[in-house]
């Protein structure tokens, strides 16, 4: 056999529970805060942090847009503390109105940050274990996406 292969069942089982626990994440999803980010931007980094972080977030869909699009908020805590109805709850949103396109842009620093943060940051990992955050970067996706794309003035 192999030798550096082959590992003893006590040796797998620690090295298995050693990467388990750790707060390392498997290809933390980058966001670059070099412009405003449009819809299908959003979109997809909110599908990579969920990708990234399943143990700590979850992707909802709420409602459609006027234009068909997905409503979509991010729930952040920690599942094996408790379910998110079960704690407090925090609410963020961005994009209320189509040309406050910088209120999106806080709320992806804002999921950056936590998830991020969590098992490396104390404060951080306290509020992900013990409060619930729905965060929603784009309330308005149709009409942050016709500013971005057609900006009035």
């Amino acid at each position: 056999m192999n030798r550096r292969t082959l590992l003893s069942v006590p040796a797998a089982l620690a090295l298995f529970l050693a990467f388990a626990s750790s707060p390392i994440h498997a290809q933390s999803p980058q966001l670059s805060f070099d412009h405003n980010h449009t819809f299908s931007e959003v979109v997809d980094y909110l599908e990579a942090v969920v990708d990234a972080y399943p143990g700590i977030a979850k992707l909802h869909t709420i409602g459609k847009s006027y234009e068909g699009r997905d409503l979509l908020v991010l729930e952040i805590t920690n599942q094996q503390t408790g379910d998110g109805h079960s704690k407090p709850g925090f609410w963020m949103d961005g994009n209320l109105h189509a040309g406050e396109v910088m209120g999106a842009e806080v709320c992806l620093k804002n999921i950056d940050v936590l998830v991020k943060g969590y098992g490396n940051d104390p404060s951080i990992t306290d509020l992900v274990d013990t409060r619930t955050n729905y965060i929603m970067p784009k309330l308005n996706p149709d009409g942050s996406d016709h500013y971005l794309h057609n900006p009035d003035g």
